[in-house]
């Protein structure tokens, strides 16, 4: 079973959705990366410590710990441009194209989780396997229904259904 796709504009809310959620995504990226620089660069200052600096290896302790600091910032920066490439910049895109996707979706399985009191949806789509619902909306629609997906246009954010 295939399903449809269709590209439509989005809305003054959708878009601020999108803006608010790069903003905080990138946020939470620079702080994590600085985190994980810090946390490098003091393993490294360590090992520094753990030579003998008495002796007359003391310039080899300090090339190799300079070595070993721009292997580590190298590794570092190629695997936040990576990062930020596959998860924070496809949300960037997304609210510059002003477009989203509206996928048109079959319910497979409807699910109430006791535990949280949610509802949820599992969809036959190409992006997502199940989405939260609220209850007027679980109880609307039956299982082999057909819904429409909205999605952000390149990071698949679910922006609702209808």
């Amino acid at each position: 079973m295939t399903t449809s796709l269709f590209n439509t504009e989005l809305s003054l809310e959708e878009k601020i959705f999108l803006q608010d959620s790069y903003q905080k995504n990138k946020r939470r990226f620079i702080k994590n990366t600085l985190f994980i620089t810090c946390v490098a660069f003091l393993i490294a200052i360590s090992a520094l410590f753990k030579f003998d600096m008495d002796t007359k290896q003391v310039y080899l302790n300090w090339f190799v710990f300079a070595c070993v600091q721009i292997v580590l910032i190298t590794i570092i920066a190629i695997s936040a441009l990576i990062a930020y490439y596959i998860k924070i910049h496809p949300i960037k895109k997304d609210y510059l194209c002003n477009y989203k996707l509206i996928e048109v979706v079959t319910i497979t399985k409807k699910v109430h989780m006791k535990a949280t009191n949610t509802f949820h949806f599992y969809v036959l789509s190409a992006f997502r396997l199940s989405f939260e619902v609220d209850q007027d909306l679980f109880d609307q629609y039956e299982v082999a229904d057909e819904l429409n997906l909205e999605l952000s246009y390149y990071s698949h954010l679910f922006l609702g259904c209808y």
